[in-house]
């Protein structure tokens, strides 16, 4: 039985489509993910508005993603630092600013710099951050929300 080989220019236009399909995927997935946050965000904050009785079990269940079995409150305090900067931060700083309202947050993690790092770029790609580069060349991060407490 003779096997058939695919030119190279065939296997390189499959290459191309499947690349090219997966960045689609991927920022179908991101604006996705922005429209769940800030809808489960609406849902969360007509409850803390009007109460927890207006939720019916379908929209609880809804309001919030489902918990998983890791440590928890990581990404909302790096939220909470950002929306109370006066300035943009470095990750180092937005670390230390965490370790002082909550050190066991921050330290059980073998790096903390490297899990702040992370969230942050997730944040990013949520909207909801955004960084520049600073004259030290470290990149600063700040709060999206133009309406930061000062």
């Amino acid at each position: 039985m003779a096997t058939v080989i695919p030119k190279s220019t065939d296997v390189e236009l499959v290459i191309e489509y499947a690349e090219t399909e997966v960045r689609a995927l991927l920022q179908q997935r991101a604006e996705i993910t922005k429209r769940l946050t800030a809808i489960r965000r609406t849902i969360t904050d007509l409850a803390r508005t009007f109460g927890q009785n207006v939720l019916g079990q379908g929209q609880m269940t809804s309001a919030r993603p489902p918990k998983r079995n890791r440590h928890t409150g990581l990404t909302e305090a790096c939220r909470s630092v950002l929306m109370k900067a006066a300035q943009p931060l470095t990750v180092q700083e937005i670390v230390e600013k965490m370790r002082g309202g909550n050190p066991d947050l921050i330290n059980h993690h073998k790096d903390p710099i490297a899990s702040a790092t992370s969230i942050l770029l997730r944040l990013e790609s949520y909207g909801e951050a955004t960084s520049e580069t600073g004259s030290s060349r470290r990149r600063l991060w700040m709060s999206k929300k133009s309406d930061n407490v000062k």
